[in-house]
């Protein structure tokens, strides 16, 4: 027996098991009401669905009658030759004989109507009399025939309600002389729809689309009523909802009618109408009937296998599972709460999981027997290892702490060398900073002198160079006298010839008048440059001499630049001698400053060292006594569990 909260696994199978058959049959109860909905959603979408079909193969094998007889009466040449001559009686003749000859083949009203090649009525075969209208505005069909040269079918609105229409051209020596039709009113769809279904048919077109003495309006529609129709379907039609009869397509019900709602497309896709088919709702509901029973029992059929798995599932669960893991539960009840006898084992023999569970738990028992025994002679071990563990941990916190003594000793000695260390690494690095900087300041100083000789030597060859222009300047100079002495004798040869213009000017007299103005005029011209040029000469000359001084002088200071650059090398190089000696001096400095600090940083892991010796030692301290309070506790609890393991029978 479990005893407390606990709940026996038959229990905890039992309650989601009757949780799970509760839910089952709550979702086959709705199962079982969607399905009944479906089923009459069904059966309603079907009987639409079928009688659409029948309409629409109804109006198409009408339509294809019209079309195909409209061809080959238009191809008639008595026809057309009437049509050509306006001869109206002779096709009368012809069309009242084909209309007969239709109606008695198909059993059906047909009308034959011939326009003229202007879209206008030419002959009516159950009209005589009626001919002459303009047909262009309201025939479309006949308008796309007139256009098109080509066949039509149709269904139209006439002015009797709903028809259907085969439309051809005529032509004479392929020339288009006018259009043929052939008509067959809805009537007839409605009539045969009534018959083939068992259904009441009324024809329906747009709200006064028409005018006649046996319409009967419903919402939209104007229903075309017939004396076949039941008077009862015509009232219950009225009274239907205006959303039902307005909507574009479908089905709706009434009390006694299953009533689908046809629309007619007319040409073009123009609404032309509608049927409305009513079905006697008896008959619809007895498929209803039929197919829910069917559902029925296919349900009740499910919901018993799953009610006859239950319970033997429940059967095999009190014989298979219960019963023996009651068996089991005995067995180790008997183990847990009996003398603690281990030499007993679980007896089941039922080849199946139990008896594994069963061979398990008696090799678990065999291993917790051996346990017990080999934890007996480790016990008594134990106690003799626990007073030779007291007795050593005594002996080693004596060594401890004579170990610590002089580790502390040890500690302080180290101290005082790192300080000094420390001083030391101080004052080398000191002195590689030092001898660092004045190799910095001498490296800057050759470089300073290496760019002042450059810059000397570079000066000192411009300065030769210049020294070569102003000799050449010279030169040039002394040419430009050269050049000044030849215009300075034009001159005077100028001032000569003028001078004797001027005397043959006055021997001629007044003729030679102007001529002696000119004269005067190039002698003046001549004195003017004659003074021009000793001007020009005269600072030519004070240039040349300036020219000479300059180029001495500048020659003087190329050669002393020349010497002071040879002088300025030789400290350079003296210079350069003296930055290597800084270098070998500092590389020999920072090599001491790494060796300080070397020793440094070992001095002070020494002392880390020892402080953690020191941390140690008093660790080790602790832990001795430690050690010597747990082989006493050890030894007590040894004890204990001797007491302890010797209950169990082994």
């Amino acid at each position: 027996m479990l005893s407390g909260k606990k709940r026996t696994i038959a229990f905890k199978f039992l309650v989601p098991m009757v949780g799970v058959t509760a839910l089952t049959v709550l979702i086959f109860a709705l199962y079982s009401v969607n399905v009944m909905k479906s089923i009459r959603r069904g059966v309603y979408q079907q009987e639409a669905s079928a009688i659409t079909s029948y309409i629409d193969e109804s109006i198409s094998s009408n339509l294809s009658v019209c079309l195909t007889n409209a061809v080959s009466l238009s191809q008639n040449t008595a026809l057309v030759d009437a049509l050509v001559l306006q001869d109206r009686n002779a096709a009368f003749e012809i069309l009242k004989k084909v209309s007969n000859s239709l109606s008695k083949v198909f059993s059906s009203n047909f009308k034959i109507h011939m326009h003229d090649a202007d879209a206008k009525s030419f002959l009516r075969s159950w009209d005589f009399d009626n001919y002459g209208e303009d047909l262009s505005t309201e025939r479309k069909s006949v308008m796309q025939v007139r256009e098109t040269k080509g066949i039509v079918d149709a269904v139209e609105l006439s002015r009797t309600g709903i028809t259907v229409r085969g439309v051809a051209p005529m032509f004479q020596m392929d020339w288009y002389v006018g259009s043929l039709e052939v008509i067959l009113p809805g009537s007839v769809i409605a009539e045969a729809a009534s018959e083939d279904l068992r259904a009441h048919v009324l024809t329906a077109v747009q709200k006064g689309a028409i005018e006649a003495s046996d319409v009967v309006n419903v919402g939209e529609y104007d229903l075309l009523v017939s004396d076949s129709v039941s008077s009862n379907f015509l009232d219950e039609l009225k009274q239907a909802a205006a959303g039902d009869i307005e909507k574009e397509s479908g089905y709706f019900v009434t009390d006694n009618y299953f009533i689908v709602k046809y629309p007619v497309k007319g040409f073009n896709s123009d609404t032309a109408g509608a049927f409305f088919v009513g079905k006697d709702y008896n008959i619809v509901n007895n498929e209803i009937a039929a197919a829910e029973k069917v559902a029925v029992v296919q349900i009740i059929i499910s919901l018993s296998g799953f009610v006859v798995i239950i319970i033997v599932m429940v059967f095999l669960l009190r014989v298979i599972v219960t019963s023996k893991l009651k068996a089991l539960t005995d067995a180790t009840h008997e183990l847990a709460e009996g003398d603690g006898d281990l030499t007993k084992r679980i007896n089941i023999k039922t080849a199946d999981e139990f008896e594994t569970a069963a061979d398990n738990t008696n090799r678990f028992i065999s291993k917790v027997q051996h346990t017990v025994q080999t934890s007996l002679d480790s016990v008594l071990e134990n106690v003799s290892a626990s007073e030779e563990l007291s007795s050593t941990a005594a002996t080693l916190a004596q060594n401890i702490s004579v170990q610590t003594s002089k580790v502390e000793e040890s500690s302080v000695l180290v101290n005082e060398v790192a300080s000094n260390l420390d001083k030391t690494e101080e004052l080398a690095v000191t002195t590689t900073e030092v001898l660092e900087k004045g190799r910095d300041s001498l490296l800057e100083l050759v470089t300073s002198m290496n760019s002042v000789v450059d810059r000397i030597a570079s000066d000192s060859d411009s300065q030769l160079d210049l020294a070569a222009n102003m000799q050449e300047l010279n030169m040039q100079a002394k040419e430009i006298q050269n050049v000044l002495g030849i215009i300075s004798e034009i001159a005077d040869q100028t001032n000569l010839l003028a001078l004797n213009a001027s005397i043959e000017a006055a021997r001629a007299g007044e003729h030679g008048r102007g001529f002696a103005v000119v004269a005067d005029e190039v002698r003046k011209l001549a004195e003017r440059t004659q003074t021009s040029l000793a001007d020009i000469s005269h600072i030519t000359n004070q240039i040349v001499g300036s020219i000479g001084s300059s180029s001495k002088a500048i020659t003087e200071v190329s050669e002393s630049m020349r010497e002071a650059s040879g002088r300025s090398q030789e400290l350079v190089a003296l210079a350069d001698d003296t930055s290597r000696k800084l270098d070998e001096t500092v590389a020999v400095s920072s090599e001491m400053v790494k060796m300080s600090t070397f020793i440094a940083t070992k001095t002070k892991g020494m002392i880390d060292a020892m402080e953690d010796i020191t941390n140690i030692s008093l660790e080790n301290t602790q832990a001795g006594a430690s050690v010597e309070q747990v082989a006493g506790t050890l030894a007590e609890k040894s004890g204990t569990v001797s007491y302890e393991l010797k209950k169990f029978k082994v």
